[in-house]
């Protein structure tokens, strides 16, 4: 427990090996698998230990009442919600500053989510402690009082720490949550060379969810990955489908997802895992309402290694249309595709593996100045969406030298 500060609201995942062997994966508040990467390093005596983050813990639930009741409201947030918050509040060195009174939303901000002139008071915390917090209104300028101190403090906020306004049924009344800015980059990093995906993340499954065949993806995995996604996904599942789905670029919602909740009958609680694998393409399972995987009766199951194994670098050995001669010899067709870098042939399998890339052993025409292009096989149109998007933040003259075509396929260099 204290090794990998497990808390409550974590959830753990035990696969069963064999005997007395269980495999685990752990989950934190924000949906995502944890890091494993470190050791505990004894602190002087006792029952002090500095966790795999490098903070100290003093029991094995080093957690007080608050503490608990802000994790809560983390899970909730990030596991079940289809929403945004009403306002993303980055806390800085001025918000805790300890003044009488501070100034936290700007006027643009507090007329957008609703406060009004009029009121002397809004309330802000977690399921369980909330903070009244008295307003004092300047020329416009909006000040919360000295309970404000109060919330940062027993909350353990510091600079860099994001807290998301969310509404609830009171106009005068915020839930709270809170992203540690420690913690928001700190998950399983392993990769597809441990057999690993990039980030493994869940939801629970809520009513507004199997209504609508929509889920939000959880903010770190937004913040951390989410630029590698094209709008289009694929979707592999242990019993060899694969579906299609959509991500909406704006809202962070994967949608087009009840082909799925349909074929599996998926009802409320139960719990769907996500891994990155990169090409847009997620393995998927499913946990129903009482922790079982509901693909443990197969006899065969399609892994994620087995997916992973699809993704392997390549090495594409395209032919074109012109006679392959050089210098009045005729070209030798490649049976074993290889890379040559200064006269050094390296095999595919030596490379590092990149994801989103492969290599084009390029052909005479593909390099003779005439404008031809190269076509690329049907997997990769996803990539080619994803390499436009990545074109569209580039400079111009970055542009100029390349040009997609999008549509069938081709890369086509310009210049």
């Amino acid at each position: 427990m204290c090794y990998y500060d497990i808390k409550p609201y974590h959830m753990i995942v035990l696969h069963y090996r064999g005997c007395s062997e269980f495999g685990l994966e752990i989950f934190n508040t924000y949906a995502v698998e944890i890091d494993y990467g470190s050791t505990v390093i004894p602190f002087e005596k006792g029952r002090c230990f500095r966790n795999h983050l490098g903070l100290l813990v003093d029991s094995v639930w080093p957690c007080s009442d608050i503490e608990e009741d802000k994790l809560h409201c983390s899970l909730l947030y990030n596991a079940y919600s289809t929403w945004s918050a009403a306002y993303e509040l980055l806390i800085s060195e001025m918000h805790l500053a300890g003044t009488v009174y501070t100034e936290i939303l700007t006027k643009h901000v507090w007329s957008e989510i609703g406060l009004e002139e009029t009121m002397n008071w809004i309330e802000m915390g977690y399921k369980k402690r909330k903070w009244r917090i008295k307003l004092k209104w300047e020329n416009g300028i909006l000040l919360f009082n000295e309970e404000w101190n109060s919330f940062v403090e027993e909350s353990n906020l510091v600079p860099g720490d994001t807290c998301l306004f969310l509404y609830t049924a009171e106009s005068q009344v915020f839930e709270i949550v809170v992203f540690e800015k420690f913690r928001m980059g700190v998950y399983n990093r392993k990769g597809l060379e441990h057999e690993k995906g990039h980030m493994k993340w869940f939801k629970i499954m809520n009513s507004e969810t199997l209504l609508t065949g929509e889920l939000e993806l959880p903010k770190v995995f937004v913040k951390e990955l989410g630029w590698m996604v094209c709008n289009d996904i694929h979707l592999y599942l242990p019993d060899g489908y694969e579906f299609g789905g959509f991500i909406c670029g704006g809202s962070n919602l994967m949608i087009e997802l009840k082909n799925i909740l349909e074929k599996y009958e998926v009802h409320e609680d139960y719990v769907i895992f996500f891994e990155f694998v990169g090409r847009s393409s997620f393995y998927v399972t499913i946990y129903n309402s009482y922790g079982m995987n509901i693909f443990n009766h197969l006899p065969e199951k399609f892994l994620l290694k087995d997916l992973i194994s699809k993704f392997e670098r390549e090495v594409i050995v395209l032919s074109d249309s012109s006679m392959e001669v050089s210098n009045g010899m005729e070209v030798e067709q490649q049976t074993e595709a290889t890379t040559q870098t200064n006269n050094i042939i390296i095999p595919p399998s030596q490379i590092g593996s990149v994801e989103n890339s492969f290599i084009v052993v390029l052909k005479p025409s593909h390099v003779d100045q005439q404008g031809h292009g190269v076509k690329l096989e049907k997997l990769y149109n996803g990539d080619i969406d994803l390499w436009w998007k990545v074109m569209e933040g580039c400079s111009k003259s970055s542009q100029e030298g390349l040009s997609f075509w999008k549509r069938m396929g081709y890369i086509h260099q310009t210049g």
